[in-house]
């Protein structure tokens, strides 16, 4: 089969590493033929990409090639304009024809870095020259004298590095030069402490200045939610003694799949659902949010959380151990608790979301009866903490 009278093979797959990748052979002006990956690991979506770059004129290499004819005239700083901006990265096209798309916070997080600390420095570079290995190098040594964290250098090198294997498909360069420059050495972080239940004890025991800070906290306490989660769930997400657990909220506000990419259901105490929809005052949409069109922010809960930490006298890093308390730590804790009662790794992996898909859909069936381990643990927790 030809596609686009003959300049165009049909999609055909190759495996790389345990994926199979489909790629298509083109043919330019003068009858070369080349080698190109659609990146798509379906024939379906293989053809709907060719079809798109047939549609744009870009079967055989990006726009930029075709009108400077070889990678020597190719000035970098006009190349890497158009990544990661919506509706113009190449980037972001094809993640949407896989069915994988970019969040708006990752799209937006990878344009900072492009503008601040790659195009800056390459702006002026041929695309051969971002192919060698020194010049990637002397740009690491620059970002090291910004006087950047080993860590964030490293986010920087994550944002470079899917534009220049796209450049390797286009056939603009022969490798990435990033994969024989090894990334900075970060130390690993100090483990995150679970709050023990005297600290929610005194927690709870104190005032709050946002109610809905302090619920946001105790929905975290009795299920292990994210603060993502937490900050995504609806009034209607609130049913039959249990929270569905569909949605995670980005720092934007913007809703993503939570992580593990399915549904799942938590139960919970029933003076708490009741709470929650009291403080949603009727109203449908978000249950934690200020405006009612957007969730809360993080920087909002975490804010009075440890305000709240300051007067129970919680402190939120261990001087001997560098162990640090945060919202997370309430995950922590719900998952030591439900260990220590004995419930199954199934339902805890299951409820708090550490699971697999297959699990997940799995417990989505489950009976109430069997999310009674679970809720007879919350009902320990919930005793300790009913004078609060």
């Amino acid at each position: 089969m030809k596609i686009k009278n003959g300049r165009v093979s049909a999609p055909f797959p190759r495996r790389s590493g345990k994926k199979i990748i489909y790629y298509y052979y083109a043919y330019d002006d003068s009858g070369k033929r080349v080698k190109r990956s659609t990146g798509a690991h379906s024939r379906a979506a293989a053809m709907a990409i060719i079809q798109d770059r047939i549609r744009t004129g870009t079967l055989i290499s990006d726009r930029l090639i075709a009108e400077h004819n070889t990678p020597d005239s190719l000035v970098l700083g006009e190349y890497l304009t158009p990544f990661f901006v919506v509706g113009k990265c190449p980037l972001c096209k094809e993640r949407e024809l896989r069915g994988n798309p970019y969040t708006s916070r990752v799209i937006k997080e990878n344009r900072q870095r492009l503008e601040r600390y790659i195009i800056p420095f390459f702006e002026k570079f041929s695309a051969t020259a971002i192919a060698s290995v020194t010049i990637i190098k002397k740009w690491q040594t620059w970002l090291c004298e910004q006087e950047l964290s080993n860590s964030t250098i490293n986010r920087i090198r994550s944002t470079l590095s899917p534009i220049l294997n796209y450049m390797v498909e286009e056939s603009i360069i022969p490798s990435n030069p990033l994969q024989k420059v090894k990334p900075l050495y970060v130390a690993p972080k100090s483990d995150k402490e679970a709050f023990t239940i005297e600290d929610l004890e005194a927690l709870f025991a104190v005032d709050w200045e946002s109610k809905m800070a302090r619920l946001a906290t105790m929905l975290a306490a009795f299920t292990g939610m994210r603060i993502g989660e937490i900050r995504g769930i609806r009034t209607e997400n609130i049913k039959d003694g249990a929270v569905v657990i569909e949605h995670s909220a980005e720092r934007d506000g913007n809703l993503k799949c939570p992580k593990g990419k399915k549904a799942r259901l938590c139960p919970i105490p029933q003076h708490l659902a009741d709470s929650l929809l009291e403080m949603a005052a009727g109203r449908s949409g978000y249950i934690f949010t200020l405006t009612g069109v957007k969730p809360v922010s993080e920087t909002y809960i975490r804010k009075h959380l440890y305000k709240a930490m300051e007067k129970a006298g919680i402190e939120r890093m261990d001087e001997e151990t560098g162990e640090k308390l945060s919202f997370h730590s309430t995950r922590h804790f719900l998952n030591t608790a439900l260990v220590g009662a004995n419930v199954s790794g199934e339902l805890i992996r299951a409820a708090i979301g550490h699971e697999s898909t297959a699990m997940t859909d799995r417990y989505l069936h489950l009976r109430a009866r069997q999310m009674a381990p679970i809720q007879e643990a919350q009902r320990e927790i919930e005793e300790a903490l009913i004078k609060v």
